[in-house]
């Protein structure tokens, strides 16, 4: 199955806080917040991790994570009663899979999305903490390909190494779903953005194209005090950096689904 996005989060939309690198180390005997070289996080200063670049796109590297529909509380490992609305067209994809592979009832209440570089990881760890821990996830895949580590319901059980490409959709059911998995390393250089690239090509006469690459000025959005990413930048951004997109349910169902 193969999905090509062209969703692109502007810097700090929707971000309720910014979540510090995690350092992967052994991924299933440490786990925490540190940076790539095992020390604790330094102080986080904005400037340094600002990509204001019109050749590149507009982002602000800190940000590791953010999610849309019920929002997760990262410190205390659970879902407050708050929420903001998920668009259709990704609810869509994530009902699409259920429906073709006849994974049975389904409601993507909370998509949480992670952003990598090619020096993040995440450590090893349960999605423990949504009330629903039957219905499976969904995770989508976009831009640079990664090591996924799949383990069991214990760290002592060595973890199966999986790659995952831009376009992959990975399930966790039945008892994957209550599993250890991470991802030790983001693997530079993967993409191949000739089909975005193609799909641009289609998508606008050449001149049209090109005046999507030219420098231009941009007014900075009020909110991230950055210029919007045309699709261009979206495609640059893909080539340096890792999207996952985690489609859950939260609730429990009335039939128990």
């Amino acid at each position: 199955i193969v999905f090509y996005f062209f969703f692109f989060f502007q810097a700090e939309d929707g971000i309720r806080d910014f979540c510090l690198s995690r350092g992967l180390g052994d991924v299933y005997k440490r786990q925490g917040y540190t940076e790539a070289d095992g020390t604790k996080p330094k102080d986080y200063s904005r400037e340094k991790f600002i990509v204001n670049d019109p050749k590149r796109y507009f982002f602000n590297r800190k940000i590791r994570w953010t999610n849309l529909g019920f929002q997760y509380d990262w410190n205390n490992r659970f879902y407050p009663n708050v929420k903001t609305s998920v668009p259709d067209n990704m609810r869509q994809l994530a009902m699409e899979v259920i429906s073709l592979l006849d994974l049975g009832s389904y409601v993507p209440e909370s998509v949480i999305i992670n952003f990598y570089d090619k020096k993040n990881h995440m450590t090893g760890h349960l999605d423990d903490g949504e009330k629903d821990q039957i219905s499976p996830i969904i995770s989508f895949s976009v831009g640079l390909s990664c090591v996924f580590l799949m383990g069991e319901n214990t760290k002592d059980v060595k973890p199966l190494a999986i790659r995952l490409d831009s376009g992959d959709v990975f399930i966790m059911s039945k008892h994957a779903r209550t599993c250890y998995h991470g991802v030790p390393r983001v693997i530079e250089d993967s993409l191949d953005a000739e089909p975005f690239e193609n799909y641009l090509k289609e998508k606008y006469q050449d001149e049209e194209h090109a005046k999507l690459k030219e420098l231009g000025d941009r007014s900075a959005d009020e909110e991230t005090e950055l210029p919007k990413n045309n699709e261009y930048n979206a495609v640059n951004y893909l080539k340096e950096n890792r999207l996952n997109f985690n489609f859950r349910q939260v609730e429990v169902s009335n039939d128990g689904a």
